[in-house]
């Protein structure tokens, strides 16, 4: 019988003695076998059919309801009879991106989990292939035989070759009655005198045993539905993540602008610590058009291995502290640093954050805040030993107006330009002490 070129199936007749078959009879024959080719034909291409149209309305439902719901493993799932009744089983389950999704009666997820081990571990799988069948996990991995209430068959399609992704449906143990033709865990007679009386078992009456252990096999067809229906959702996935990944890509695009634009120096670093942005006020501050690509972070520093250091215990806590920051030319500059670890889902650090602060504002305004309280001392100083008789009262007043001055121009303004202002309250000060001065001169 040949279908499609290939033999699909053979018709065998035997006899005792030789026969001769006549030409007409051989004709039947050949005419017999071409009418069952074109039988077994027209089945397999209307099961086919009713496959893909099955596959078509599951795909297109998904695709619906991606659209709508942005999910379609939950509109895979919340009809169990369409995805359970075309392959007659009792229970299915989706284990996709770490989430294992079911419907009808299924093993525990832990048990779940164990039963994708192995048969991800099946010599086939390992080979490439997508498709694994078991009518009987429980003798097939007696390890596995709490599952038999509810998983004693298997059927497991791949969805992804990198990642434990499956579709798999489950039968429950089917208990069935096997009639032996005779009890085949008789002993056999046998004299070891005489050859010549070896016997078959005593007794050829009909022998019933009940068979526990094993499902109703999963057939050629509802393999061949299965494969289909998972090729279906490997392009849905595949679908679903492009334009996942057009979003992504444009939510980058627009995240990289904001982060690039911020005020604040900022480096983000992969696991490793090399980095792999870097916004434009951090290559400012370096002095540099642009941050070599990959550089470890440790070497924009001038302390590479003590950043080193302090990369590798992010895990356990961020840091926060002061370092010297490299320039392209010119002398090293102090920075406030903030180094943190970014965890993924896995609990594995996804990157590091680095954020910094100039400080050199910082510390030129600490040393303004120094020399005008040393210029105010100096003042009141002066202007305590003119005087005798005990305080001026106007000086007193300048120089309280001067330090609340320098109060509210510390605590109101920030970064480099608070220094000048304090070096101008200073300037301001001397010379209203000298006017002060000068007029008392010339009114004595």
């Amino acid at each position: 019988i040949v279908r499609d070129g290939q033999l699909w199936g053979l018709i065998a007749m035997h006899h005792h003695a030789p026969r001769g078959v006549s030409l007409a009879m051989c004709s039947a024959i050949e005419l017999l076998a071409e009418v069952v080719s074109t039988r077994v034909a027209a089945i397999e291409n209307y099961a086919h059919a009713q496959v893909s149209l099955l596959v078509r309305r599951l795909e297109q439902r998904l695709i619906d309801a991606t659209t709508v719901e942005g999910d379609w493993r939950l509109a895979l799932l919340r009809a169990p009879q369409t995805l359970l009744s075309p392959l007659e089983a009792s229970g299915a389950a989706l284990a996709q991106d770490g989430d294992i999704l079911t419907t009808g009666e299924v093993p525990s997820t832990a048990e779940m989990r164990e039963l994708l081990k192995w048969v991800g571990a099946q010599p086939q799988m390992q080979a490439g292939d997508t498709l694994f069948a078991c009518s009987s996990v429980e003798r097939a991995n007696p390890a596995l035989s709490p599952l038999t209430p509810t998983a004693c068959g298997v059927l497991a399609v791949r969805l992804s070759h990198t990642r434990a992704d499956w579709l798999m449906w489950f039968r429950k143990e089917q208990l069935h009655t096997v009639t032996w033709a005779g009890d085949p865990n008789k002993p056999t007679t046998f004299d070891p005198k005489d050859f010549s009386q070896i016997s078959p078992r005593r007794s050829f009456a009909a022998w019933s045993e009940l068979v526990r252990g094993t499902a109703v096999p999963w057939t050629i067809a509802e393999q061949v539905t299965a494969r289909a229906i998972g090729a279906a959702l490997v392009d849905i996935i595949v679908q679903v993540h492009a334009v996942r990944m057009l979003i992504a890509e444009s939510q980058l695009v627009q995240i990289r602008a904001t982060v690039n634009a911020a005020s604040e120096p900022v480096m983000v670093a992969n696991p490793m610590g090399e980095v792999i942005f870097a916004n434009q006020a951090l290559q400012v501050l370096c002095g540099l058009p642009q941050l070599a690509e990959r550089v470890s972070v440790s070497e924009v520093f001038e302390e590479p291995q003590r950043v080193l250091q302090l990369l590798a215990g992010l895990e356990r806590q961020p840091w926060r502290g002061e370092c010297q920051l490299k320039r392209h030319e010119g002398p090293s500059l102090p920075v406030s640093v903030r180094m943190e670890s970014v965890p993924g889902r896995d609990g594995k650090p996804l990157g590091v954050i680095v954020s910094l602060t100039d400080l050199r504002g910082a510390r030129q305004t600490a040393a303004a805040r120094l020399e005008l309280e040393s210029s105010l001392n100096a003042v009141s100083l002066a202007s305590a030993q003119a005087r005798a008789d005990g305080p001026d009262a106007v000086m007193g007043a300048i120089l309280t107006n001067s330090s609340l001055a320098a109060m509210d121009v510390a605590d109101v303004a920030a970064g480099q330009t608070v220094a000048p202002l304090l070096q101008e309250l200073q300037s301001s000060v001397e010379r209203s002490a000298a006017l002060y001065r000068q007029i008392k001169r010339l009114s004595s």
